[in-house]
């Protein structure tokens, strides 16, 4: 298969981070899954699907995402989450009902191979910061029923803590769904490789040229004095919140990197930089777990 050129966010970043000449990740395994999971939510609020605000992301009344392997996945966990809280809330008090089609995500069980709900240790159905490896399934399509309020449709529906969801998402979860994306787009393929203790199944950039256009494109917009496109300045904000900027900006000049904090700084919407805000406290906290 002939490798597409990456377009959305986390697609980027995965390729950025895999820009090492032998395919292995340029930074640790949970910055990674953090950059991807942020990455992920960026293309949800870009495309409409979700709003931040104070800290809670907030599904809107948008149609499925044409990705049904990691956004469409997203979604339908969240409208399974909300759905649950519906019920423990107010049970009996169920009116107009919105269908929640399932989509086809990617598998993430428990060891011991049972799928189980999405809880938190309060118990209420929201993820969990602990390292525990359960599913983000693509279940059976149920009914959901959004709270009945004045306001728009997506004010109505329950918010969903970012903090909690990309602590969740890092430990390989994201970088699963992603996975399964970049293989179906031609841009990373399947390695098994024999050891010791067995197969080890890894994925890598189908192309290591495309692995660094994400980059390289940053940085070239730069130098010609050009104005970074949102997706480019969000790209750059993951870098930064992850480490990554060390490895994919390193040829960067002391001027360049303040000029580059500067468009950031100025050309990102709120919504933009407290997620990014979230996912660099999401690094830090992994960091002295």
């Amino acid at each position: 298969m002939q490798p597409s050129r990456p377009s959305r966010i986390a697609d980027q970043f995965w390729l950025a981070a895999h820009d090492s000449g032998d395919g292995r990740p340029c930074i640790g395994e949970r910055p990674l899954g953090v950059g991807l999971a942020a990455a992920l939510f960026a293309e949800l609020i870009s495309g409409g699907f979700l709003l931040l605000r104070d800290g809670q992301l907030v599904r809107t009344a948008q149609q499925e995402p044409s990705d049904h392997l990691a956004l469409g996945a997203l979604l339908t966990k969240m409208a399974e989450e909300e759905y649950e809280q519906q019920n423990q809330s107010s049970p009996g008090l169920i009116r107009a009902t919105v269908r929640v089609q399932a989509t086809s995500g990617v598998a993430l069980r428990d060891t011991d191979g049972q799928r189980r709900p999405l809880r938190g240790a309060d118990g209420r159905g929201c993820p969990s910061l602990a390292g525990d490896h359960r599913e983000l399934p693509s279940p059976p399509a149920q009914d959901y029923t959004p709270p009945v309020g004045e306001a728009g449709q997506h004010r109505q529906r329950p918010g969903h803590p970012v903090g909690k969801w990309i602590s969740y998402l890092k430990y390989r979860r994201a970088e699963d769904l992603m996975t399964a994306r970049l293989a179906r787009s031609g841009l990373a393929r399947r390695e098994q490789r024999r050891g010791l203790f067995g197969a080890k199944v890894r994925y890598v950039p189908w192309d290591s040229n495309v692995a660094g256009t994400p980059a390289i494109s940053i940085i070239t917009t730069l130098r010609h004095g050009e104005r970074l496109e949102p997706s480019q300045l969000i790209l750059v904000g993951l870098f930064l919140a992850t480490g990554l900027d060390q490895h994919a900006l390193a040829t960067l000049t002391s001027d360049e990197r303040l000029v580059l904090e500067r468009e950031l700084f100025r050309g990102l919407s709120p919504m933009f930089c407290e997620l990014l805000r979230a996912a660099e406290i999401a690094v830090g906290s992994a960091a002295i777990r």
